[in-house]
């Protein structure tokens, strides 16, 4: 999206918090301090979020090498010619049978991505909120 920045420094941040403190802090400065902890909020789920997909990729690997399995078992099952058996059965000793139950981790994954993206856009539209509060005080 068109993430909109408005970057402080730490000293700044850390003068910020001193006169909010002190009580002396601008509508701006609680505002600033408020995207400060909204940009923080953003990046944590940014990175749950790429941790989550990039899992879900695992387990679609893992779904399709299942699903290739089951096809060839079938197959094996339905074949009459000795050679066909065979082959398939040598095809699908190179398959790896880790995935246990992948359909349905994989489900839970897919549901959790789906609440930490619209989390993620949550948290985008409260900062982009903060920062249009911010440029407002600027033209006060």
């Amino acid at each position: 999206g068109n993430q909109m920045t408005i970057n402080y420094t730490d000293n700044q941040l850390r003068a910020i918090h001193a006169r909010i403190q002190k009580n002396k802090g601008s509508k701006k400065d609680h505002l600033i301090l408020g995207l400060h902890e909204a940009d923080r909020r953003y990046e944590i789920g940014t990175e749950k979020l790429s941790g989550i997909t990039s899992r879900l990729h695992e387990l679609e690997a893992e779904r399709n090498v299942e699903m290739r399995r089951n096809l060839i078992i079938s197959e094996i099952e339905k074949t009459k010619n000795p050679n066909t058996k065979k082959q398939l059965q040598k095809e699908l000793s190179k398959l790896t049978n880790k995935s246990h139950d992948s359909d349905n981790v994989y489900r839970e994954v897919a549901v959790g991505y789906r609440s930490m993206s619209n989390r993620k856009n949550e948290l985008q539209k409260e900062r982009n909120h903060y920062v249009k509060d911010i440029e407002n005080e600027d033209k006060n």
